[in-house]
């Protein structure tokens, strides 16, 4: 594959607001309402193809409010649910959503964001058990790999679940660790795409960049914009048209 670009982006935790579908790509977007069938308006930060709504429980002053599932839907297909209390509109709480590829995320949320203690589990039986401030993870959890490896790491989500979206590129997770002195240390896969050539490029650019850099076209590019922080950091490596992307937690930096 030829890259002919770099771009490096920071990724936040994204909680139960728009998640993957398999019908159109999702941008982020400012937070707006959305009502369901009734009328009842639910909060979302995602702007998805033809979105739409439902909720389960009761309405007060126009907005979902109690206990109830709360499912989004991009062109008529299922975006994701969340299942636990709602407040004006907002997940908040203890409850749990699920994604469309299959993870899901059960713990506290506050005003729609992941917020407090929290696991979510990918569909493969991987495990990330760890607090979240505001829709973005700290680097204290521990990821626990169905082949019984653990990590003291952070969590990478948000637009890494949009990977299966049609036109959206594909994405690789991946756990790299460095030393106290930034030293690579090592590149464990989280999840793959099953796609060889894209998996073998994936690992084979970020092995490249945490080994200390690279020059192109006159230029050194990192693996992101400034010096890693020790320890182990959860990233995604997605490719387009031409372009390599690289994401990450503000944390990890």
């Amino acid at each position: 594959m030829r890259i002919t670009a770099v771009t490096v982006y920071s990724v936040v935790l994204l909680a139960a607001i728009g998640s993957a579908s398999q019908s159109g790509p999702a941008t982020e977007a400012a937070e707006h309402s959305i009502p369901d069938g009734a009328g009842c308006r639910v909060y979302s930060t995602w702007s998805l193809p033809k979105e739409s709504v439902t909720w389960s429980g009761s309405c007060v002053d126009g907005f979902a409010n109690g206990e109830g599932t709360l499912a989004w839907f991009a062109s008529g297909q299922p975006a994701g649910h969340y299942i636990g209390p709602v407040s004006h509109g907002r997940p908040d709480g203890i409850g749990t959503y699920t994604y469309a590829n299959g993870d899901r995320f059960q713990g506290e949320f506050w005003q729609g964001h992941y917020d407090g203690p929290g696991t979510y589990t990918f569909v493969d039986g991987a495990t990330y058990v760890g607090d979240f401030v505001r829709g973005e993870s700290t680097q204290s959890g521990t990821l626990r790999l169905p082949d019984g490896r653990q990590f003291k790491t952070d969590l990478l989500e948000g637009r890494a679940d949009f990977a299966s979206l049609k036109r959206f590129p594909p994405m690789d997770l991946f756990v790299i660790c460095f030393a106290v002195d930034s030293a690579f240390e090592s590149l464990t896969a989280v999840r793959l795409t099953k796609m060889n050539a894209y998996d073998s490029e994936a690992e084979f650019e970020l092995r490249k960049r945490a080994g200390g850099g690279y020059w192109r076209d006159g230029k050194k590019f990192n693996w992101v914009a400034g010096e890693p922080r020790p320890g182990c950091h959860m990233v995604g490596f997605a490719f387009g048209p031409g372009v390599d992307a690289l994401y990450f937690n503000r944390r990890s930096e």
